[in-house]
């Protein structure tokens, strides 16, 4: 792992981390030196898929630095038809996101 620079690993991280999140997620649980390698691309790819994912992310954006992007975004649709209270927890979480994201 050493052997190879830190550079190279960054791009072929960038490569894997494509999948909405989760091998960037599970390589930065494996050793500290893939941690550090996989923090720039931690936003790289973000697919959201539950009302509880979307609201946590949210904070976690909003606590990331300024630099931080997002290169994917995918958000499925959330359905709350009876519920008014979760479709505003639901909006206010993407629109945190996409303003952040996306400002102009």
């Amino acid at each position: 792992m050493e052997s190879c620079p830190a550079e190279i690993w960054r791009k072929i991280l960038a490569f894997a981390c494509t999948d909405g999140g989760h091998t960037g997620c599970s390589l930065s649980l494996t050793c500290r030196y893939f941690c550090d390698a996989v923090a720039p691309l931690r936003f790289h790819s973000v697919a959201l898929t539950s009302l509880g994912q979307t609201v946590a992310f949210a904070a976690a954006f909003e606590r990331a630095s300024a630099q931080t992007t997002i290169r994917h975004l995918f958000v499925a649709e959330a359905r709350f038809y009876h519920d008014k209270a979760k479709q505003k927890e639901f909006r206010n979480a993407l629109l945190a996101i996409l303003n952040r994201a996306a400002p102009t």
